[in-house]
Order: C-alpha cells, then structure tokens, then sequence
C-alpha cells in the first residue's frame, strides 16, 4: 500500500512541474508575440489555431511561417537569399527555383497549411499540379482562402523575381504585419 502512495505523490508532483513548466512557456509566449510557436511545440497548435485568431488554421503562424518563392528568377540565388538574410528571414526561405522543380510541385500540400506565411510566385510553367479548374495555379491559390497570402512578383508587367521586387515585397508585408522578422 506504501508503494502504491508513493507512486501516486510522485506522479502528482510531475504532473504539477510539468503545468507550471508549460504555463511558464505559454505565458512567454504570449508576452512575446509567440504563442502560436509555443503551442506548435507542445502539439497544440491545430486544437486552439482558430480559438487564438479567429481563423482557419492556414493562419496559425501568421507572420512567423515560412516563405516560399517559386519560379524562375531574373536574380542569383545567393541574391534571394542575401536579401531574405538582410530582412533576417533567411531561415524560413524556401525555394522552387527551375521549371522541372516547380512542375513537380505539388500545390495542394499548401492547402490548409499552417506552416507557411506567404507565397511569392513569379514565372513558372502552365502545366504544374493543383490547376483543378483554373487557367493556372496562381490563379488558383489567388481565389481560395485555403492557400496562404500569394504576392505575385512582376516587373514592367509581366512576372518576374527580381531582387528589387523580392526587397519591395518583403519590406510590404513587414510594414502591414502579415510578416515578422
């Protein structure tokens, strides 16, 4: 019998250390504009996502998710991410940067997914999946709130990545928030 009551206090000693541990955590989280961070830590994101922003769970990082740029650009590569490095963001760049990439892309794993923040696409091939109905996926992603915010990058009209367009893009969604460093 003594060693069923020891088991007991032990466990209820843990499990009060592990409530004031994750306690601790939310609370820094909140106070440092992380919580949806925190609560991805401790798998918790997708429950509470939209108790927290009052939207669907492609919102849950908001400003702190990845950022995907994807088509053939008129820049180096090390251009793109010098620039995402200068705005501190270069570890949450992702790229699909050749036609054979991006036409293997599969679009529909952006649906609904809480991991990305924005989308910067530029030119790319008009035979890529996840088209459905549409005369192109960006027309796609553009229309449906299911995808996360989509920039187009252009210049003089047409689409195209340039290392002008990527600093005006970037520095856009810093200013109104959509975006943090």
């Amino acid at each position: 019998m003594v060693a069923t009551s020891s088991i007991i206090m032990n466990e209820a000693v843990l499990v009060t250390k592990a409530i004031q541990y994750i306690t601790n955590e939310l609370t820094e989280g909140l106070q440092s504009h992380r919580l949806p961070e925190v609560l991805a830590k401790f798998n918790l994101a997708e429950r509470f996502c939209s108790t927290i922003t009052g939207k669907s769970n492609v919102d849950i990082f908001g400003s702190l998710g990845k950022i995907l740029v994807i088509g053939v650009p008129a820049c180096k590569v090390k251009d793109i991410r010098g620039i995402f490095k200068s705005f501190g963001l270069v570890d949450r760049l992702e790229c699909y940067l050749d036609y054979p990439s991006i036409q293997g892309y599969n679009f529909d794993r952006l649906r609904n997914n809480s991991k990305y923040s924005l989308i910067i696409v530029g030119p790319m091939p008009h035979s890529t999946q996840g088209t459905g109905d549409y005369s192109s996926v960006i027309a796609r992603m553009e229309d449906s709130d299911e995808f996360p915010t989509v920039v187009r990058a252009t210049a003089n009209g047409t689409l195209k990545i340039t290392k002008s367009n990527l600093k005006q893009i970037l520095q856009n969604a810093l200013d109104c928030g959509s975006l943090a460093a």
